[in-house]
């Protein structure tokens, strides 16, 4: 029998005997988590259903969580307190209120950040136990400002619980150790609830407040005991396989679990695999396990011996927000108060909506009307009553079939006939939004405060809206869903049967405020949706495979910066004080006797552990293993080959490559067949004729992808593979850098020249900066709001002030184009580009372009494969153009950089001479100069060596060659958006 069904053997007998020996159970067991108590009660209902003569009755497991619960209910009935507790949501509500009616809100960049930190501050400082005011001397000088804020929101949140009768959960256990204390409640009374005995399982580190209660109960007669329940020899290491390897990067290790999963899973019943961050990684396991799964499904049919991956589970779930079927219906909640045409394409695309198997193809239509008129703006598109009108309207121009149907119909069909046409040609969600357009968008959705309907709670009211928009819409849809879909939406359905819990802390609520609560909710809640079978492996989280016995255990990322973690004190708790009171994360000390408290109880969860740390990280960079794996003699991961077979090959040459290669005796295949077998074709895209490529656009990009890697430009440019936007809580560095941009535009577009720079009227300029940020507000009214704008507008007039330093020191030049639009051809494709400056210095055409990172580098025009080829391109476009520059616009570093035919007297550009152009070569490459071997010593020759890389990535990509060929596997694949796909 397996080590998994025999651990705990040892533990489940003594339960079972003293509860043998006594009518009544006499010990409770304790667990840390829900999650621990339902693995041990699981297992202890198997173990008791193998021996006939023992039926389990009363669990005598219960978690600590669940029977504080119980002592509360019992305590407060007995001396009638008449106290609410507040949950987490409902105190997270209250101190939020207080948070954002606090002075110093306004100044916070991100307070919903804030607000975290302090609710865990409150956490920490009632479980151990703290006095909130640090009225001890030497801890009272290290208050500082923002400890003061958290002193004060904590007495706000204390008066305001006195005075409504409330009490945070995290103080009821301290309510019940001064009830238990004070002789507040009758001793018999707990000896109704509680045991003579109490094992505790893993409470060795745990908070003071737990201590004081598990003391307590010692002094008042009740045994307790820490027990671990794993049964395992731990000095007897010889019959322990234990082996520890060092894998290439995160993807790699992904891999080789992947694979020692599939060769070992025949030889044991319960593998774990603990992998930290596996919250964060979740998709990307997920979708390593289902390649592989294709690519067995793929050859299954042609291999007897194949080895299927067994069936296995992850555990903690994903957001309920993150299932597709909830955040759509999330975002149509705000249907009635938003003007975001974003959410009403979501109503056009939704799968889980009435008639949207039906109807999806028209629907699309609409969608595509929609993004094409230029009338629904993305920052003004009106509300729902207009979007109703422009799909009615469109309905009404393009929906010819009432018509056509009339015509071809005889006169003869029966009633129950046209009626079931009709029902076919009419669209019911547009029916029902049309007939509930007034009700959609009346204007009570979108007061401040809530409608005022006296004894009746506005949540609940929201609510009954919230249920008759559902209905409108018809969600979830009529399509057959899945058990998963099932599932999710009976939670969700749970959470907003929950939302009344929120009339205690308030009365009235606007609907706005109303979805940000449903929103903050579905989004906390964590959802695993449950499986009648039982998986082989299991994913955990560091902490949650604690206590679980295992067949085999794979512990991954055990590198320096996870074992131990990193300290991460509150910053509303001195640090000092964090220290003395050993609070998580508050020293490197207590962070170390953690990591090896978890790390010696993970060695004894099973009789084979696999443990792999990584030596560089998904950017390549190195990474060092943890001391705690040196000790075991690192070797290289050699479960699979990170470039064999099934990696960076297309499914076509798997296929072919199999049949070629496996299918020994061609000779029993038919004539017709074993032709076919010699001649499957290559995936190889049609060739783009001239007519084809005169119709692209993006000839820039399309080039420079093409000589950065051959798929990435098929990927973009011929399947049509458009990147999503990544949803940022504040400015992303492109962002920051297209405002830049759009100020010194607005900046030249009025001052031509720096001839008068010196005599520069800095209003205009701070009102420049202004006119750019209020527009980009309009934009991004939660990212850009006051505190981060005005930071914004500090940092841009500081930097702008500082480059127009550098500009006068120029010889004197004239701006001849400001965002100047420029065309062509090269090799046929059509190049339509935008230069950001043209400047006229001596007679000579400069182009300039703005870089505001740090990471710019001219030197990326002169390798064999250019990394940056817009300047060169615009150099080849704009005739006489005698200098390409990047002006580096960055406080870090501020100048120019660039080439030119002649002296610009501009610091940083330099003349294309053999002298120059060698340098520049070889900060490229540091052994050949193949510059000097081609002989491009001027600027007409460097011209001609650029127009020949430009031309042969354009007949590249027309002669469709779609290669997975990326000039640097690191620089070039880093920020790709086409990883998964290439699977590289």
């Amino acid at each position: 029998m397996s080590f998994s069904h025999t651990a705990y053997e040892n533990f489940f007998e003594m339960i079972s005997n003293n509860n043998l020996n006594n009518n009544l159970n006499n010990i409770l067991v304790i667990t840390v988590t829900d999650r621990m108590c339902r693995h041990l009660s699981d297992n202890y209902v198997n173990y008791l259903s193998k021996k006939n003569n023992k039926k389990i009755i009363n669990s005598p497991f219960v978690s600590f969580s669940n029977l504080k619960t119980k002592l509360w209910d019992l305590i407060s009935l007995d001396a009638e307190l008449n106290v609410k507790v507040l949950n987490q949501f409902q105190q997270q509500y209250i101190w939020e209120g207080l948070l954002y009616n606090h002075e110093v809100c306004s100044q916070m960049l991100y307070p919903n950040q804030c607000l975290k930190q302090l609710l865990q501050a409150w956490q920490y400082m009632l479980q151990w136990q703290g006095e909130l005011d640090f009225k001890d001397w030497y801890l009272h000088k290290l208050v500082t400002e923002q400890i003061q804020i958290f002193i004060d929101l904590a007495k706000l949140f204390r008066t305001k619980c006195e005075q409504e009768n409330w009490i945070s959960s995290n103080q009821v256990l301290s309510e019940i150790l001064d009830n238990i204390k004070n002789n507040k409640i009758k001793h018999n009374i707990l000896d109704k609830i509680l045991p003579n005995k109490f094992f505790w399982v893993r409470f060795e580190k745990t908070t003071p407040q737990v201590n004081n209660f598990i003391e307590i109960l010692g002094n008042l007669g009740y045994q307790s005991e820490h027990i671990w329940p794993i049964s395992f020899l731990e000095n007897d290491m010889n019959h322990k396989k234990l082996r520890a390897f060092e894998c290439i990067d995160p993807d790699d290790e992904i891999s080789q679990i992947l694979s020692w999963v599939m060769q070992d899973a025949s030889l044991y019943e319960n593998i774990g695999v603990v992998i930290p961050n596996l919250s964060s990684r979740r998709d990307e396991l997920i979708n390593a396990i289902e390649d592989i799964k294709y690519k067995q499904d793929l050859v299954s049919g042609f291999k007897d011996n194949h080895k299927s991956f067994p069936l296995y589970a992850i555990t903690g779930g994903k957001k309920l927000s993150e299932y597709r079927i909830i955040r759509d219906i999330l975002d149509l909640m705000y249907i009635p108060i938003t003007k975001d045409k974003d959410i009403f394409r979501v109503l056009l695309s939704s799968p889980y909506l009435i008639d949207s198997d039906m109807n999806f193809s028209i629907r699309d239509k609409v969608d595509w009307e929609l993004q094409q008129d230029l009338n629904f703006s993305h920052n003004n598109s009106g509300n729902i009553k207009l979007w109703i009108d422009f799909w009615s309207d469109f309905d009404l121009k393009n929906n010819k079939l009432d018509e056509k149907l009339d015509e071809k119909l005889d006169e003869k069909l029966d009633e129950k006939l046209d009626e079931k046409l009709d029902k076919n040609i009419k669209d019911i969600l547009l029916t029902n939004l049309q007939d509930n357009k007034s009700w959609l968008a009346d204007i009570s959705w979108r007061k401040n405060n809530s409608v005022n309907i006296s004894n009746i709670s506005s949540i609940n009211i929201w609510l009954e809206r919230l249920y008759k928009l559902f209905e409108i819409l018809g969600w979830p849809g009529n399509c057959v869903l899945s058990s998963d879909e099932h599932q999710v939406v009976a939670k969700f359905y749970e959470i907003l049967q929950q939302m009344p819990m929120y009339e205690v802390v308030a009365s009235s609520i606007s609907y706005s405020d109303f979805l940000k609560l449903v929103t903050e909710q579905v989004s906390s809640c964590l959802f695993q949706p449950e499986s009648e079978q039982q998986p082989k492996v299991t994913f955990f989280e560091l902490l949650e495979a604690d206590t679980i016995a295992f067949d085999a255990l794979w512990v991954a990322g055990i590198n320096d910066d996870i074992w131990p973690p990193k300290t991460k004190p509150n910053p509303f708790i001195p640090i000092i004080y964090q220290k003395q009171m050993q609070m998580p994360h508050a020293s490197g000390e207590r962070e170390l006797d953690f990591a090896l408290h978890i790390w010696h109880r993970l060695l004894q969860q099973s009789p084979v552990i696999m443990l792999s740390c990584v030596i560089t990280d998904e950017q390549g960079l190195e990474k060092s293993p943890s001391e705690l794996i040196n000790a075991y003699g690192l070797v290289k991961a050699d479960f699979c080959d990170k470039d064999s077979s099934l990696i960076n090959q297309d499914y076509y040459y798997i296929f072919n490559n199999y049949f070629k290669n496996n299918l020994s005796d061609l000779s029993k295949i038919s004539g017709d067949n074993k032709n076919l077998l010699n001649n499957i074709p290559d995936l190889d895209p049609d060739i783009i004729s001239n007519a084809q490529i005169k119709e692209l656009s993006h000839g820039v990009d399309i080039i420079q992808h093409q000589i950065d890697c051959p798929f990435k430009a098929f990927a973009r440019y011929r399947l049509n593979i458009k990147p999503f936007r990544k949803p940022y809580e504040h400015l992303s560095a492109s962002d920051r850098g297209q405002i830049l941009h759009e100020i010194l535009a607005d900046f030249w577009g009025e001052h031509k020249s720096n001839k008068n720079l010196n005599n520069i009227n800095h209003d205009i300029i701070e009102n420049i900066i202004n006119k750019i940020l209020n527009s980009w507000n309009i934009k991004y009214p939660n990212i850009l709001f006051a505190g981060i704008l005005e930071i914004e507008k500090k940092r841009l007039y500081d930097l702008v002030i500082a480059w127009l330093d550098i500009e006068k020191d120029r010889p004197l030049f004239e701006v001849s184009g400001v965002e100047k639009v420029i065309k062509g051809e090269i090799a046929g494709l059509p190049i339509l580009a935008r230069i950001d400056r043209l400047d006229l210095s001596k007679n000579k055409k400069i182009i300039v372009d703005y870089k505001t990172g740090l990471s710019n580098k001219i030197s990326s025009w002169f390798a064999q494969r250019p990394s940056a080829m817009q300047m060169p391109l615009y150099a080849l476009l704009h005739k006489d153009t005698a200098s390409i520059v990047y002006a580096l616009v960055n406080k870090e570093k501020l100048g120019f950089q660039g080439i030119s035919d002649l002296n610009t007297d501009i610091n940083g550009v330099k003349i294309a001479d053999k002298k120059n152009l060698s340098r520049l070569c070889s900060d490229m490459f540091s052994s050949s100069n193949f510059l000097e071997d081609k002989n491009i010593n001027n600027w007409s020759e460097l011209l001609s060596h650029w127009q020949e890389i430009a031309n042969n990535a354009v007949l590249d990509f027309k002669n469709s060659k779609t290669d997975v060929n990326p000039v640097s596997s690191i620089k070039t694949c880093q920020y790709c958006d086409y990883k998964r796909l290439c699977r590289i």
